[in-house]
């Protein structure tokens, strides 16, 4: 259900093209679709997207599309497959829509729209929040999983990202009578840095975050390397070394934006 570019969309001169029904099917496979969710479609053409999610799970569908007769369809199909009540269908601008709720987020736009929504979709949506692009990438946030499907002889690419938290900044950390800190540089759900730990100071790698959950190797001389695992819940990390409980609180202003090209926001995670 493609849209065009943010100028051309308000001709409605790009011709709505249908998500095949086996790819939509392989998207909400792709996201584990589960009861609550809450599922956004943007540029949602017919419907068929927050539908087909509507049909399998119990969950909350919203699609939003700038052509009215696509949303008067929607409507129709809704209608006509018993979920009217668990889907709505909005007229309006993806980028004048407050999505931020979505825990699913689902999209088949061109790259230069998805590279304009990024920034959004990563400052504003939960940590965890799943998204899937049919056929047109992020950019340079590399993808979590990509999956082809093959439709009458021709193959799609699916896209599908897991919204991190931003851990960037400075941390301070501590676990039993030890204290350090960390200094973590982010782009998108990759980190890298250094942990300075009993005034030493060691660098990090393998740093990857899925969620709310990270994990980073740390190499100490004469030790085997150290595996940290960890939970960010907004200014805080909590964690587990050899079975012992560490914690991180950020310091204040060190928080930075982990997408190169977007600013932070005040909802920002």
């Amino acid at each position: 259900m493609p849209a065009c570019s943010q100028e051309a969309r308000h001709q409605l001169d790009v011709p709505f093209v249908p998500t095949p029904q086996k790819v939509v099917d392989a998207m909400l496979d792709m996201v584990d679709l589960q009861d609550g969710d809450v599922v956004w479609d943007l540029g949602s053409g017919d419907g068929r997207m927050v539908i087909t999610a509507a049909k399998r799970k119990d969950i909350r569908g919203v699609g939003v599309d700038l052509d009215p007769k696509r949303v008067e369809e929607s409507r129709a199909n809704a209608k006509e497959a018993g979920v009217e009540d668990c889907v709505t269908f909005r007229v309006a601008d993806l980028f004048k829509t407050d999505f931020s709720d979505a825990t699913v987020l689902t999209m088949y736009l061109l790259q230069s729209v998805n590279i304009k929504l990024r920034p959004v979709i990563l400052n504003d949506l939960q940590p965890g929040a799943r998204i899937v692009s049919n056929s047109f990438t992020m950019g340079d946030w590399t993808p979590d999983a990509t999956q082809k499907t093959d439709v009458n002889s021709l193959s799609r690419t699916i896209y599908h990202w897991v919204v991190p938290a931003n851990i960037s900044g400075v941390w301070d950390w501590e676990m039993a009578d030890t204290k350090g800190s960390l200094t973590i540089d982010q782009q998108f759900q990759k980190f890298s840095g250094n942990a300075t730990i009993e005034g030493i100071k060691h660098e990090f790698k393998e740093g990857n975050i899925h969620g709310k959950e990270i994990a980073f190797v740390v190499t100490i001389p004469n030790r085997d390397q150290e595996t940290y695992s960890a939970t960010a819940e907004g200014e805080t990390m909590t964690g587990t070394i050899d079975g012992k409980t560490w914690q991180a609180t950020r310091r204040a202003d060190t928080r930075k934006p982990i997408d190169p090209n977007g600013l932070a926001t005040a909802g920002a995670r």
